[in-house]
């Protein structure tokens, strides 16, 4: 059987998880000690497929793993009647074999719920969360509806990535959400019914069309919506708190509406149809933002750790003297992330610390212009595209 490991701190806490991945036997808790002051639970990796029933005594306990294990639905259900469990304040049962939201009526001060990873097909049972519930994640499951969560006014969290969603519905009354996780899913509009203090929305994967629907959410710090089949960015004007704005793998052929943006400092570009940047010429000076590329070298790291042989130590050994280390590779981006006289350097392209030239930016030009990738760099013929991203904020 597996080694356990006992985490000890201010509060009572236990931590049991295998450490040998190639034991299939389910731990046991008989030989284990679950002293009654214990506040914190951590049974992850344990092939579980049933609770110890001397857990329903545990009248301290705060949080509860039961993560990665192989518990269904009638493994849990005796949860819903061990009342000494009532101050619990954070249930993880992701990565199990659950089919349905579980009851947790009588969790009357939980704070996460997390049943991701797992077989469910309806939030159908949510209706008897506490509502004090803050972080909610259901995602990698097979919901196909939003329901049953309108209660949940204190929600900060929601994640319901990788599901089967089509619509945005019923959450005009989370005003506190902080953060919305959809992606990989079937939405094709965005429905955020005004929630003014969202921060975080991923809408990845999904089959959007339209940029449409964010204008009220004016405390928005970062937007995902790679993977989707937008032809135009629009709507951006009164999201002057972006900080991240991801819309690369889309069908947009200009980048427009950014000129307010002025505290953006991640744009996602790549695999569009984009061939003129002058928009960001004219966002970057008003955005005091500059962007420029960067060659880190020909360096010795690990990506070819499949291949480890004689003949791969031998060409390594042939080329070392003109490889560089992890840090010398990292210290061009540094240098242009951090140095005072780069501050108003923009559209330039660098290697070892310094503005360089391409062997043949005529050649490189004309590639990228028969890829569709680019037919102007702002102002310069610029022979990489690969500058859009980072933008740098100084």
């Amino acid at each position: 059987m597996g080694s356990a490991v006992f985490r000890w701190a201010s509060s009572v806490s236990i931590g049991l998880s295998y450490l040998n991945s190639t034991i299939n036997t389910p731990l046991h808790l008989d030989s284990i000690e679950l002293p009654p002051t214990l506040t914190d639970l951590d049974l992850t990796v344990n092939r579980l497929s049933e609770l110890d029933s001397r857990i329903a005594h545990l009248s301290m306990l705060k949080k509860l793993s039961l993560r990665q294990n192989l518990i269904e639905d009638s493994a849990v259900e005796p949860l819903s009647r061990w009342d000494a469990l009532s101050d619990l304040e954070e249930l993880i049962l992701r990565d199990n074999k659950l089919a349905e939201v579980p009851d947790i009526s009588i969790f009357s001060r939980l704070l996460v719920f997390d049943v991701s990873f797992n077989e469910i097909t309806s939030l159908e049972g949510l209706s008897k969360a506490s509502s004090t519930l803050k972080e909610l994640y259901v995602s990698k499951n097979e919901v196909n509806k939003i329901m049953e969560i309108e209660h949940l006014h204190d929600l900060q969290i929601l994640e319901l990535g990788s599901n089967r969603l089509w619509v945005m519905v019923n959450m005009e009354s989370l005003t506190k959400l902080e953060e919305l996780w959809l992606g990989r899913n079937r939405i094709k509009v965005v429905n955020l019914c005004g929630l003014r203090c969202i921060k975080k929305i991923s809408l990845q994967s999904n089959q959007l069309t339209s940029m449409k629907g964010f204008e009220d959410c004016v405390a928005l710090e970062e937007l995902y919506l790679s993977h989707n089949g937008i032809s135009k960015m629009e709507g951006l004007s009164a999201l002057v708190n972006l900080r991240v704005l991801d819309v690369s793998n889309n069908k947009l052929t200009s980048v427009d509406d950014i000129q307010s943006l002025t505290k953006l400092e991640d744009l996602w570009l790549n695999d569009n149809q984009i061939e003129i940047l002058e928009a960001i010429t004219e966002a970057k000076m008003d955005a005091n933002v500059t962007a420029n590329c960067v060659h880190p070298g020909i360096v010795r790291t690990r990506l070819t750790r499949d291949r480890d042989g004689l003949i791969t130590d031998f060409v390594f050994f042939l080329t070392s003297k003109l490889l560089k280390s992890v840090p010398q590779a990292a210290a061009t981006t540094c240098c242009l992330a951090t140095s005072p006289r780069l501050r108003n350097v923009c559209g330039k392209y660098f290697s070892d610390c310094n503005e360089a030239r391409t062997s043949n930016p005529d050649r490189a030009i004309l590639k990228l212009r028969d890829c569709g990738l680019l037919r102007s760099c702002w102002s310069l013929q610029l022979p990489l595209p690969m500058f859009i991203k980072p933008l740098n904020t100084f």
